[in-house]
């Protein structure tokens, strides 16, 4: 990543932990003899706030620099963490059994996926065009992921439809980097399974462990909200099932055909469950089959998505 030291570290979106180096400039009132080269390295946590200069060098032989503190916030050294990054709760990329969890909209599920989902809703956003399929602004995003690890993050704020998307992809992206995803517990054998009739696949939600089936379950709602609004947004079963399901299968296949067709498959068990939840509530006493194949999506699905800044 070239960074641009006109920008702040919050214009960049760290999806995963990086390594940075930092360079100050010599001032051309310094002579190249006596000028100092800086370089900092540090782990960010995913928000890109916690950095530290921790080498510096002189451009001329005589070997390292002490560290000046003044520099750096917090001062720090390579390969340990800061006092920040030690006491600051990561939110993604992490285990969710280690995170703080609440009861929202009838499941457990971490703290901070309630106050999203709230702030979705509180902003109407089920009936925002592309909803879940729009990308969100990276340096948004950054901002919103801050808020939620300092405890700041405003659910009730009012947001204009593209700030919505920020909220939504933040929501997904949390999925996609999971250490596991939400159906990595379950073998091949399966999904298989579920394509070959509908009960398996309407009761797929049982064969998930704790805390992932209450992540699943809870998501589904979501969902059929959005699908419930597809006249406004644009988002079908189908499309949703798209977007979210590379998020919530896991791609461990062998080759790229085999991955191709668990992506499939997760496409169409994701589908086909919505549906079934729709019809479901839609005509509760109406009796369907529960030993009808399944339609599988053969051909390649590619999704676009855009970046809104």
């Amino acid at each position: 990543i070239m960074l641009d030291s006109r920008k702040p570290l919050s214009y960049y979106d760290f999806t995963t932990d990086a390594t940075l180096y930092f360079k100050k400039v010599r001032r051309k009132s310094e002579s190249k003899r006596n000028s100092l080269s800086f370089f900092g390295k540090a782990s960010v946590n995913g928000e890109g706030e916690t950095y530290a200069i921790v080498r510096g060098s002189r451009t001329k032989p005589g070997g390292d620099l002490p560290i000046d503190s003044s520099r750096a916030d917090p001062p720090s050294v390579a390969g340990q963490e800061t006092s920040q990054t030690s006491t600051e709760e990561r939110l993604f990329s992490v285990d969710p059994s280690t995170l703080p969890f609440h009861t929202d909209n009838g499941f457990r599920v971490p703290i901070h996926l309630g106050q999203l989902r709230r702030a979705i809703y509180n902003n109407d956003g089920m009936t925002v065009a592309g909803i879940f399929r729009l990308g969100g602004s990276p340096a948004q995003m950054g901002i919103i992921r801050r808020q939620l690890n300092g405890g700041s993050f405003d659910e009730n704020r009012i947001l204009a439809s593209l700030e919505v998307n920020n909220v939504a992809t933040l929501l997904t992206r949390w999925y996609g980097a999971l250490p596991v995803r939400i159906f990595g517990t379950l073998g091949p054998e399966v999904f298989e399974e579920c394509i070959s009739s509908l009960i398996s696949c309407i009761s797929i939600p049982e064969k998930l462990p704790e805390p992932n089936k209450s992540l699943f379950l809870w998501l589904v709602e979501i969902l059929l909200d959005v699908a419930r609004q597809q006249e406004k947004n644009q988002m079908t079963p189908h499309n949703l099932a798209v977007v979210m399901s590379p998020l919530l299968f896991p791609e461990n296949g062998a080759t790229l055909a085999q991955n191709l067709t668990i992506v499939g498959n997760g496409i169409a068990i994701l589908e086909n469950y919505l549906n079934f939840r729709l019809e479901a509530d839609t005509n509760p006493d109406e009796s369907m089959s529960m030993t009808a194949p399944i339609t599988t999506t053969t051909t390649t699905t590619t999704t676009t998505t855009t970046t809104t800044s």
